[in-house]
């Protein structure tokens, strides 16, 4: 248990539940009707690294590395491709461990395409995995086409 969960946990069992604020990038604090906290580990999913390759016979590679920096495993986890808010593919889904990056190419068609398209990439897109921060799971580029 990290040290935030211990702090968690200590302050349960001293009756100090209620109000408790735990800062932890993998936890959530919830609170029962009854007024008692209980420490929730939860996936974190963050796309950290996102590479546009250059394309080539109408197709880029785009390389996106997805970190899970939560404390549990994500299962069924996708990653969405949108070029100007127009939706291009979706991953298969795939579990990723707590605490590891998983590595992924999504294929891009760009052949008839010209001039500049933002591309995003979403993970768990349908936010079908509850987790600890939802904010961190885009990555955007612009990218020129000739």
């Amino acid at each position: 248990m990290r040290a935030c969960g211990r702090i968690a946990a200590a302050a349960l069992g001293l009756g100090l539940g209620a109000g408790l604020l735990v800062a932890s990038s993998d936890a959530a604090v919830a609170t029962s009707s009854a007024g008692t906290a209980a420490y929730v580990v939860r996936p974190n999913l963050d796309i950290t690294v996102m590479r546009v390759g250059a394309p080539r016979d109408g197709i880029a590679r785009i390389r996106v590395e997805l970190t899970n920096s939560g404390g549990r495993t994500a299962h069924d986890a996708r990653v969405r491709l949108e070029d100007n808010g127009m939706f291009v593919r979706v991953s298969n889904g795939f579990t990723i461990p707590a605490h590891t990056t998983q590595h992924l190419v999504i294929t891009w068609p760009t052949r008839g395409k010209h001039g500049q398209h933002t591309l995003v990439t979403i993970a768990d897109p349908r936010n079908l995995i509850a987790e600890s921060n939802e904010k961190d799971n885009r990555a955007r580029r612009l990218v020129t086409l000739p």
